[in-house]
């Protein structure tokens, strides 16, 4: 058996040697995140897209209920768009481009789960058009309505 993830086919092989990196990596709180990601991580904050800008100012600043997010959060190899330490909760905004990488985007979670961290996301048009909709189903997640 094998598995296409971003257009690279990977066998039996890879996947359990990577499975067994995760629990590796998830056994080890010490998780060290590379330089180079917690750069890219703080040029993303002062590059974000008009959608991410939006939720951002709904986010920050304890607005939603108390609850503190950070914008492009890193973890490990992997940069969040918005995270909440307290809940474990990350927050992604998915645009065009994740129609193409749902492989990604579905590993790049297990990974976050592995680790307790649930990942919600978002379209951008929702995030666009129905912000108060997107912030309705973050509080409900928040306050355990949700799972």
């Amino acid at each position: 058996m094998s598995v296409e993830c971003v257009g690279i086919v990977y066998d039996n092989f890879f996947i359990y040697n990577f499975t067994l990196i995760f629990k590796s990596i998830t056994m080890n709180s010490d998780i060290k995140t590379p330089e180079y990601v917690i750069a890219l991580a703080r040029e993303m904050r002062l590059n974000m897209t008009a959608t991410e800008k939006l939720l951002w100012s709904e986010l920050k600043s304890k607005k939603l209920d108390g609850f503190k997010f950070r914008a492009q959060h890193p973890i490990y190899r992997y940069i969040l768009d918005f995270y909440c330490s307290e809940m474990k909760l990350a927050i992604e905004i998915d645009g065009d481009i994740h129609k193409h990488r749902k492989d990604y985007d579905n590993f790049r979670d297990g990974f976050l789960d592995s680790m307790g961290i649930k990942t919600i996301r978002f379209k951008n048009e929702d995030v666009k058009n129905n912000i108060d909709i997107v912030l309705e189903q973050i509080k409900k997640v928040l306050n355990g309505s949700v799972t």
